[in-house]
């Protein structure tokens, strides 16, 4: 072993924080031992960006498997066996939202909508490959909540019916399309145009919907709880349609598109229920009867809800895909649809959104009110933000290849 192993010249990312620094032969010792992870992010002194140890550290020794363990702590690495996603690494809410409250000007907020041209896509050099801030999507989702309340006390205090409509596009639409700037602003890349992600919103939203209805009507479900049986493979087939031009291996780039058909689906479902709704208290209000459900409420129901569902849903559904088709590239594999299709992986992350979205629907899950929502939904954001993590390693092993 040289003397440059003895010397401590790296530093890891662990639980938000730098630490070190350490020598490369303690590491290799610790990873041996199996008390560290050769995938956690490390930099030392000459690095342009964070990578994964092992790229740090270069050709490490062989890990050996994990000792038995009692069922909670082997459990813990379940999820991760079967899909391939690591735990998450160096994440904190505290730094995602760290830019919020930073000053940032208008000509930052252009340059972002313009991302994806010929000549304002993003070199590789200057790709991110930490966890992003994204300030522009909390921004917009502030301007979304104060356009409803000003909609809806306009409703309230004018009695004026020509503002509904505003109140229901705003209602229905505003946070969904937040939702999808989110995923925009998590897409180091930059490679992907507003144009192509208003497409995929609004004609992947559609598509969806049509091929969801479909496959009801083929199958004859009816049941609430099989919904995310015939939609979920609907709104990842209108991902794949909508994004074929863009199957480039990288997660990055299926979350943004996936997020963008979820959005438009959730927005539209969403504005379908509220004008049925709508309609069922007309018609009761005529006859003199018991008034339904009002589409008011169940339109802000939807509105706080719809972070936790149908966007993060296909975002996951589609990121897999994107995801899987570049993991068999690396592993010499052709890395067609198809082939990513029948990966055990992709299956068991699949499996995820299709899980969620039918205990979603469960009659004894909805009795649990918000809490059920919030731990669902919860578990969802959890799986979306490893794809993230899988994305931005994507990253920095492109730039680490580029030599960057």
């Amino acid at each position: 072993m040289s003397n440059s192993d003895d010397l401590k010249t790296v530093y890891l990312a662990l639980n938000g924080r730098r630490t070190g620094p350490y020598s490369p032969a303690d590491l290799r010792m610790q990873i041996r031992a199996g008390k560290l992870s050769d995938a956690v992010f490390a930099w030392r002194s000459g690095m342009a960006t964070w990578l994964p140890l092992r790229d740090v550290l270069g050709e490490l020794p062989p890990v050996p498997p994990p000792p038995p363990s009692a069922p909670s702590a082997g459990g813990k690495e379940f999820f991760a066996d079967i899909t391939g996603l690591d735990r998450l690494e160096g994440f904190s809410l505290r730094r995602f939202f760290a830019g919020i409250f930073a000053r940032h000007t208008s000509e930052e907020v252009t340059d972002f909508f313009c991302m994806g041209g010929s000549d304002t896509r993003l070199p590789l050099n200057r790709v991110q490959t930490e966890w992003p801030s994204p300030w522009i999507f909390t921004r917009l989702m502030l301007m979304a909540v104060v356009l409803y309340v000003g909609f809806y006390w306009g409703v309230d205090m004018f009695r004026n019916l020509k503002l509904v409509p505003g109140c229901m596009f705003v209602g229905n639409f505003g946070i969904p399309f937040c939702i999808m700037v989110l995923f925009m602003e998590l897409n180091v890349y930059r490679h992907v145009s507003f144009y192509a992600v208003l497409k995929a919103f609004m004609l992947g939203g559609l598509l969806s919907i049509f091929i969801a209805l479909f496959l009801f009507g083929q199958t004859g479900f009816s049941a609430a709880p099989l919904a995310g049986i015939i939609e979920e493979p609907a709104k990842l087939a209108a991902a794949m349609l909508i994004g074929r031009n863009m199957m480039d291996g990288r997660a990055l780039t299926g979350l943004l598109l996936g997020s963008a058909v979820g959005a438009g689906f959730a927005a539209f479902e969403s504005a379908g229920y509220t004008f049925e709704s709508i309609i069922a208290l007309c018609m009761e209000l005529k006859r003199g009867g018991e008034a339904p459900v009002d589409p008011g409420a169940l339109m802000q129901m939807r509105a706080v809800l719809s972070p936790f569902c149908h966007v993060v849903w296909t975002a996951i559904t589609a990121g897999g895909l994107w995801l899987m088709m570049g993991r068999q590239k690396e592993e010499g594999k052709p890395g067609s649809v198809l082939q990513a299709l029948r990966d055990k992986r992709l299956l068991a992350l699949f499996a995820v959104p299709v899980l969620l979205h039918t205990l979603w629907n469960c009659d004894w899950v909805q009795a649990f009110g918000i809490i059920a929502y919030g731990l669902l939904g919860l578990a969802a954001w959890i799986t979306a933000l490893r794809l993230v993590q899988a994305g931005l390693r994507q990253a920095a092993k492109e730039k680490s290849d580029a030599g960057l």
